[in-house]
């Protein structure tokens, strides 16, 4: 069988975990705050794991901030709520 080529700098690596079988895929997004910052997906086969790595680097090349927290639902609608709690004091509004 031969041997697969090495992938580019910037598309991100892809491997087999020997513990579970589980695919690993990591993307490299470079230093963020002096720290070396990488985005890990999982999955049961290599064509699923390819598959989100493209969609991560589409993103990534669009400027998309894939380090941003992910927010709860929760943490979503307070910030929901606060904005529209500001919008409704009648500052902006014109009468």
């Amino acid at each position: 069988m031969p041997r697969k080529s090495r992938p580019q700098r910037g598309e991100g690596t892809v491997y087999r975990r020997t513990s579970d079988g589980l695919w690993v895929g990591m993307l490299d997004l470079g230093l963020a705050g002096g720290k070396r910052r990488r985005k890990t997906i999982y999955g049961q086969s290599e064509n699923e794991v390819l598959a989100q790595l493209a969609k991560l680097r589409v993103a990534r090349d669009r400027g998309l901030d894939l380090l941003a927290p992910t927010w709860t639902v929760g943490q979503w609608l307070d910030a929901w709520l606060g904005d529209i709690r500001r919008n409704s004091t009648g500052r902006g509004q014109q009468h």
